[in-house]
């Protein structure tokens, strides 16, 4: 009977270290540089985790036939940035987010970066601001933990 209990202990170890957390979490990026495709109206991978604190460098590469932007901030910054892309389309400026340090235009076939600390923890988005694009839901989701 001793044995059947060992040997059920020692089952229960293995099983419980293979399945031990190893302190990422699934989706969770340990580099500190990342590449993100765009589409026509998707940018690919869609969620990442982040530590508070993390710098990142990201790389979008523009896959599809249509211009991108990419705008990172939590959803009430996104709200803000896609107001003032409309109103800029409105009044024929076009452009929006070339001159701002959070946010990138990618033309189709081109490659652009980006780099970008994360400073609180919750939720924060890369969104595009395109017309319709974020209407569309064209975002990355970003948990910082």
């Amino acid at each position: 009977m001793r044995r059947i209990f060992a040997s059920l202990a020692l089952l229960l170890l293995v099983v419980a270290a293979g399945c031990a957390d190893s302190g990422e979490e699934a989706g969770q990026l340990a580099a500190d540089e990342m590449t993100i495709e765009m589409r026509d109206s998707l940018f690919s991978p869609d969620a990442l985790t982040v530590s508070r604190g993390q710098e990142v460098t990201f790389t979008f590469v523009n896959e599809g036939e249509l211009r991108h932007d990419a705008f990172i901030g939590d959803e009430e910054a996104q709200d803000m940035h896609e107001e003032e892309a409309r109103m800029a389309d409105d009044e024929g400026h076009g452009g929006h987010g070339a001159d701002e340090e959070d946010a990138i235009i990618v033309e189709p076939g081109e490659t652009g970066t980006l780099t970008y600390r994360f400073t609180k923890s919750g939720e924060t988005l890369i969104a595009c601001h395109e017309p319709g694009h974020y209407a569309a839901g064209m975002k990355v989701t970003i948990t910082v933990t």
